[in-house]
Formats: structure tokens, C-alpha cells, sequence
């Protein structure tokens, strides 16, 4: 193993089991957001290059995670960047005029908006990653599909 990383190991069955609690943390992370990297965020997450701080989650959820320290290595084959709420901002901010994390008693929204302020994105979900991360993946979707028809209603 590279000595610039950590590997956490638990129980290899976590991934498996539908009856975890979706709000478990598990390295500073709720294993809802944790399932979203490895399913609807895979394509996505798979991409990301690794920083140091990042956490990298290997095939199943979350029996495989390591910490990427100085330097990064680079993502082996099925493994994603959990990306920290820090850097999903940053990533929203690149697509978002503004971005707003809202906390409310039960849950966090993620309302992202251009610079005429009309609305591109607003989620609620059980924790800040998970929104800021599903407005991510929406307003790029929404992009993709503009993209696609633009491109269909010209060629």
C-alpha cells in the first residue's frame, strides 16, 4: 500500500445491508450520501482527480475506504472521491451564480441559482453533502440535456 494512504476496513457485508441507517456517519460521512457516490454519483464520482483530505470509497459501501494524503495517488478501477461539502461547493460554484446550504430541524436543502437569479437547482435531503451533491448532479444533468437538444435542434 502507498504510504500516502490509509485504508479503513470494516465489516466486508455494510455494502450489502439495506437496513443500515441512512444517517449512520461513517468516517465523517452519512452512509445515504456515502451510497449515493457509489450509485447515482458513480459516473460522476469516478471522474473526480483525488485531493489530499479526500476520502476514496472502494465497490461496496463503505467496507474499503482510504484518506488521500501528499500526494494523491490515483483512483484504482470501481473506487469514487467522496467529495467533502467544501468541495462540492466549489464544484457547484462552477456551474451556479449562487450557491445556499439551508439547515433546517429534520434536513438541509441546496439552492443553486443563476445570475439573473432564476432557480437551477433546489434539493432537500438528509444531510448537506447529499443535497449539495444531488444539485450538482441535477444542474449538470439539466445541461447535458439542453446541450443534447440544442445540438439535435441545430444539426
Amino acid at each position: 500500500m502507498d504510504s500516502s494512504q490509509i485504508r479503513i476496513h470494516t465489516n466486508p457485508n455494510i455494502g450489502a445491508d439495506k437496513r443500515r441507517d441512512p444517517d449512520e456517519v461513517i468516517n465523517g460521512f452519512a452512509y445515504s450520501y456515502l451510497r449515493l457516490c457509489r450509485g447515482q454519483g458513480y459516473e460522476f464520482a469516478s471522474q473526480l482527480t483525488p485531493q489530499p483530505g479526500d476520502w476514496i470509497l472502494g465497490e461496496t459501501v463503505p467496507d474499503d475506504m482510504r484518506m488521500v494524503f501528499d500526494p494523491p495517488g490515483e483512483l484504482q478501477e470501481k473506487e469514487v472521491v467522496v467529495p467533502t461539502l467544501s468541495r462540492l461547493v466549489q464544484l457547484l460554484r462552477g456551474e451556479a451564480h449562487a450557491v445556499v446550504i439551508d439547515c433546517y430541524p429534520d434536513d438541509f436543502a441546496c439552492m443553486c441559482f443563476n445570475e439573473g437569479s432564476f432557480s437551477l437547482a433546489n434539493i432537500v435531503s438528509r444531510n448537506p453533502e447529499e443535497a449539495a451533491f444531488r444539485a450538482l448532479l441535477f444542474i449538470m444533468s439539466e445541461k447535458k440535456a439542453q446541450e443534447a437538444a440544442s445540438a439535435h435542434s441545430h444539426g
